[in-house]
């Protein structure tokens, strides 16, 4: 049954081989009506490839068959088809068909062994042992096409009647082979035979590359249903006629086969690689899965992984419905995120979760047990970043321990992209508890840090603080005398005195205000937020700082903003940056060398939405190189100074939500500007 498949499928020569492997099972069985039915169908085969003599052999032993099964009637009919082929038979003395003149037996022993061998090495050593040997040639090359370019894969030599094969894997060159014959044999498919007179005339440039000079050389194609296979190369030294007909028709028919084994060997070696590769990737696949279970059971961090397919079911339904816009959907329907918490399912979790949350499996971490109602929110955000498919997400939130503790935790989540599904999704928690405790410390000491500056400033103004409460100081005991004056005449001025006395009372509340002012900003107390109006805060700060601008006979100018705006901040805070930025532009103004000092301070609204307050000196200026860095903590420019004012400054102002910077002015001194969110004034202000 196989051979006759392999004959219809046109697979002849294995057709023969199975043919021969049935006749030759049925004989050793001994079961004679086989024995004649494969005969007579191997006869037909050959009959009709036109190999008449193999034909009539098999005919003649499929008769003896039947005769020994007993079906005469059979035999009888066989008969007279043998006599017929007799009669046409060749005469003797008549000159046989290539084909008839092959040795058959010795054509199905090579094909056998050809098609047997599957492994690429193994394959070409035993080819190209059978086709020097077939051939008479004294050397052989077998040559395959890869990318485009010819390469010798095996080369056999024979010697003291023995054939060696080297397999090999190199690039063919004209030291090889004639590259021309190579080429011609390639275009036309079709065996190419030369001796040495014609080599010498048609192909003069590949005889002088050749390494040896071969007196007969054939190219024989390996076609296998016009595919080429490869090329096979063989010479003979020797003998000018080595390759007769019946040699080259031989080398045909095995060529065939040879494709058909080169192909067969050509898709093994690729099974083989790819099984290769995938050992390989399957290999690297569970050293990854192993990897990443040691990493993420020792990780540091809380690690979960969760199964999202009910929570991308339902988003599916939602599309299907029209929505499209989950971050609104949502905003509107925050009852979702507590309905898509219930239809997550905790795949594994790390020992550092139940370690943060105080549980001993994750049976016990139920979302109703460690979700805060502040976790809704970020819980929300994140089935929007799935539903958009939008990665990295990230997050801060909260958690709750299952002792009752709350956990400050930043959430991050690494979301697949399309089409990958849902079900295995990593979603890590880092405590931010002790980040949190570092940054309220920092910022106590920051505090704390302003706190002591403004201290070292008011020290800095001592004399014109008290210069300013000495000045309704002495007029408040003017005041007193002249009243007490006005009560001593006969009849006493009780109108005059009056008005004395409450020209003393305003003072006494004047000296009160700069009392106040000044310990508001030495006592320490926690930042309070409030609306400030930008100008009442600069004239508050003149107050403070107008004797020491007298003093160093500086020329003030100002000019404040008709717009009265408000800002949100903490008062004190906002009177220290200002306070420092005049001081400042003071000390650079009342350096040796300046001849006029001018001090110009002004507000305005910039935009709709900021308010901005300048300071502009005439002093001696910012010096090339220390425009950013002046804002460094530790850097300054005065050899007493600490080097935290503005550094101090710009914290304070970026607190606020605002911005502070510096610029030359022109033609000398510095310009220092911040600008603040503006908000709208308080319809309602206390008192």
């Amino acid at each position: 049954m196989s051979a006759e498949i392999a004959r219809v499928e046109g697979r002849d020569l294995e057709a023969m081989r199975l043919y021969e492997t049935a006749i030759r099972a049925a004989q050793e069985s001994g079961s004679a009506r086989h024995e004649a039915i494969a005969n007579e169908l191997a006869a037909g085969f050959y009959l009709q490839h036109a190999v008449a003599r193999a034909g009539r052999a098999c005919l003649e032993q499929a008769r003896d068959s039947y005769l020994r099964w007993g079906a005469l009637t059979k035999a009888k009919h066989l008969d007279a088809k043998i006599e017929e082929l007799r009669a046409r038979a060749p005469r003797p003395g008549s000159e046989p068909s290539l084909l008839d003149r092959l040795d058959l037996s010795s054509v199905v022993k090579a094909t056998t062994a050809i098609s047997t061998g599957l492994a690429p090495e193994n394959l070409f050593e035993t080819l190209m042992r059978i086709l020097v040997e077939h051939a008479g040639a004294d050397r052989g090359l077998l040559l395959v096409e890869r990318a485009g370019a010819w390469h010798v894969r095996a080369e056999a030599t024979a010697a003291d009647s023995a054939v060696e094969v080297r397999v090999l894997d190199r690039a063919a060159t004209g030291a090889d082979l004639p590259l021309s014959a190579l080429q011609y044999t390639t275009q036309v498919r079709r065996p190419l035979l030369l001796d040495d007179a014609r080599l010498a005339a048609d192909h003069p440039a590949d005889l002088r590359q050749l390494r040896s000079r071969p007196r007969s050389l054939l190219c024989v194609p390996l076609v296998k249903q016009e595919m080429l296979a490869g090329v096979v190369y063989l010479e003979n030294t020797m003998a000018a006629d080595a390759f007769p007909p019946e040699r080259i028709a031989l080398l045909e028919v095995l060529g065939s086969q040879a494709a058909v084994a080169l192909e067969n060997a050509r898709l093994y070696a690729e099974l083989e690689e790819e099984n290769r590769e995938r050992r390989k990737a399957e290999e690297e696949l569970r050293e990854s899965e192993c990897r990443w279970r040691n990493l993420f059971a020792t990780a540091a961090v809380s690690l979960w992984q969760l199964d999202f397919s009910d929570v991308e079911q339902r988003l599916d339904q939602l599309r299907s419905q029209g929505v499209h816009d989950f971050g609104s959907y949502f905003a509107g329907h925050p009852e979702f995120a507590r309905e898509a918490v219930g239809l997550v399912k905790i795949i594994d979790v790390n020992e550092a979760t139940l370690e943060l949350l105080g549980a001993r499996s994750k049976q016990e971490l139920k979302p109703d047990a460690i979700l805060l109602p502040e976790t809704m929110a970020a819980y929300g955000e994140q089935i929007v970043a799935l539903a958009e498919r939008r990665t990295p997400f990230n997050a801060e939130t909260a958690l709750r321990s299952l002792t009752g503790e709350r956990i400050d935790v930043l959430l991050s989540m690494s979301v697949p992209p399309q089409p990958a599904k849902l079900d295995d999704v990593l979603v890590a928690f880092v405590d931010l508890r002790e980040r949190k405790a570092t940054e309220e410390a920092l910022l106590r000491a920051r505090e704390e840090l302003a706190r002591v500056t403004r201290v070292s400033t008011v020290g800095e103004l001592a004399a014109s603080i008290a210069h300013e409460i000495n000045q309704p100081l002495a007029a408040m005991a003017s005041y007193a005398g002249a009243a007490l004056l006005w009560l001593q005449r006969a009849p006493p001025d009780v109108e005059r005195a009056r008005d004395t006395v409450e020209r003393t009372i305003r003072e006494g509340e004047h000296a009160a205000e700069i009392v106040s002012r000044v310990r508001a900003l030495v006592k320490k107390a926690p930042p309070r937020t409030e609306p400030v109006e930008i100008n009442e805060l600069i004239l508050e700060v003149l107050d403070l700082t107008g004797n020491e601008v007298k003093r160093n006979r500086i020329s003030l100018r100002t000019r404040l903003s008709a717009d009265d705006p408000v800002v949100r901040g903490d008062r004190i805070q906002l009177q220290q940056v200002l306070l420092n930025l005049i001081l400042n532009a003071v000390e650079a103004m009342s350096e040796p060398g300046i001849s006029s000092s001018e001090l110009s301070i002004s507000s305005r609204m910039e935009g709709a939405n900021e308010v901005l307050v300048e300071v502009r000196d005439s002093g001696r200026g910012l010096q090339a190189g220390t425009v950013e860095r002046i804002f460094d903590p530790f850097f300054t420019t005065r050899p007493d100074g600490m080097g935290m004012g503005l550094s101090i400054s710009r914290s304070i102002v970026i607190a606020h939500g605002g911005r502070l910077w510096a610029t030359p002015n022109e033609p000398r001194g510095a310009v220092f500007q911040f600008a603040l969110p503006a908000v709208e004034p308080d319809p309602y202000p206390k008192g």
